[in-house]
């Protein structure tokens, strides 16, 4: 495979990938491969692979665009490692075309490159936090939710109506010899819901840091790159509207938003999200950092938990290694801003409300 490099100064890297014939045949099979099994799917016996990206395409996909697709995720991210270029959101491609037999596969893809960014001042950071909490309101939602879902419907598919939760419905409904009670299922939900939000309340602390430490900052993201993070996050919403066999514009309705409104709102986060990530990279940077083999286990435990390994291997053979060393990178930069941040936190707005109404 040869990878042609072209920059027009437009914040855009083109990527011009080129298949030889001899080549092609051994890539085209690799890629196969590679899509089956991603897709927890087997050939078996007395089937071909041809058949089954068949049967795992979309009614709509023929054959061949399933094998263009295929072909485009094996080479675009090895593509990338070849030309050493690490995107800052997806690439954007041209759509290519089978080749004809003895002649090149070939297909262009543009990729805005992450840019280096570098601070006007480094100083520690300071911000402040509400403790992370559950409350009496949230526990009650979450047994409505369990006694809803424990309600069948009758014959004519009417739902029948919700029960009240009480020790004799516990007994009845849930399968745990130490919840037998109103008062331990709701001990129960409240203990998961405290380790949910500590768990969450470390990523807030995350993106917080990285938030305070972009306003030191001295270059701005450049709008080229903005708005191509901008267009992807409204893809891949796109797309997963229409996974549910939903209209976007009804969506959109639904939503209560315009077009416009998402625009703007999905220009917005995209900023924010590049500002904090590139600060991220600036300090690993600044302060010479370098990775260990607990950091890339915390970054698979970040993006896989639970099946670290098992995604590690698939991140290896997809070609999207450099996205663990990216997210390994962040979170050690992060835990580094941590460590030297001033960090407040304060008790929760109703708990201190009703510790003042206590008081008097």
């Amino acid at each position: 495979m040869k990878v042609d490099v072209s920059s027009p100064g437009d914040d855009c890297t083109y990527l011009t990938v080129v298949v030889d014939p001899e080549e092609f045949e051994q890539v085209e099979h690799a890629s196969t491969a590679l899509t089956i099994v991603n897709a927890g799917a087997e050939v078996p016996d007395g089937s071909t692979p041809d058949e089954v990206l068949t049967a795992l395409a979309d009614k709509n996909q023929s054959l061949e665009q399933v094998k263009l697709d295929s072909l485009l995720n094996y080479l675009i991210p090895r593509a990338l490692t070849q030309a050493d270029v690490i995107p800052v959101c997806p690439p954007e491609v041209e759509p290519p075309v089978m080749p004809k037999e003895g002649e090149p596969f070939t297909f262009t893809v543009g990729v805005y490159p992450k840019p280096n960014v570098d601070f006007e001042t480094y100083e520690p950071i300071a911000f402040t936090l509400e403790a992370p909490h559950v409350t009496e309101e949230e526990v009650d939602a979450q047994l409505h939710g369990m006694a809803e879902r424990a309600v069948a419907p009758d014959a004519d598919g009417n739902a029948a109506s919700i029960p009240t939760i009480d020790d004799a419905w516990v007994k009845a409904n849930v399968p745990d010899d130490d919840v037998n009670t109103v008062d331990e299922l709701r001990a129960r939900v409240r203990a998961s819901g405290e380790e949910f939000k500590a768990h969450e309340f470390e990523q807030t602390k995350l993106a917080k840091a990285a938030e305070e430490m972009a306003k030191q900052l001295k270059d701005e993201i450049p709008d080229n790159i903005v708005n191509a993070m901008a267009r992807s996050m409204t893809q891949d919403l796109c797309s997963r509207v229409m996974a549910h066999d939903e209209n976007f514009d009804e969506f959109l309705e639904d939503a209560g938003i315009t077009a416009e409104q998402l625009k703007e709102e999905t220009r917005r986060q995209a900023s924010e999200m590049l500002r904090e990530g590139l600060t991220l990279d600036a300090v690993f940077r600044r302060e010479n950092l370098t990775l260990e083999d607990e950091d890339m286990h915390a970054a698979m435990s970040a993006l896989a938990p639970g099946h670290e390994k098992e995604a590690l291997d698939s991140m290896k053979a997809s070609g999207y290694l450099f996205t663990v060393v990216e997210t390994a990178q962040r979170l050690k930069a992060g835990r580094l801003i941590l460590d030297r941040a001033d960090i407040t936190v304060t008790e929760p707005k109703d708990e201190a409300s009703k510790d003042a109404a206590s008081d008097k």
